[in-house]
């Protein structure tokens, strides 16, 4: 599974616990956000992360092509469920 979310702090505030559920159920989980400091928690868990240029305030239309060339690359290479 690759959960792909804007924001490392609201990763880990709201779906910590189902991260948590899918880990104990075997599942292979990879979370693809900006690099966040509580991204290690992620990490400690055993999650793959991926980075992406993601600036949840961005206007360029520039940065917005890289995000989305980005993602486009990531879903290519994990080709997630």
């Amino acid at each position: 599974r690759l959960v792909t979310v804007n924001d490392g702090a609201f990763l880990c505030s709201h779906f910590l616990p189902l991260l948590r559920g899918a880990l104990a159920r075997g599942a292979a989980v990879e979370v693809a956000c900006p690099e966040h400091a509580v991204l290690d928690t992620v990490r400690a868990l055993g999650v793959r992360t991926h980075h992406i240029p993601l600036d949840r305030r961005g206007m360029d239309p520039r940065a917005e092509w890289r995000l989305l060339s980005a993602l486009r690359q990531l879903y290519a290479a994990r080709r997630p469920d």
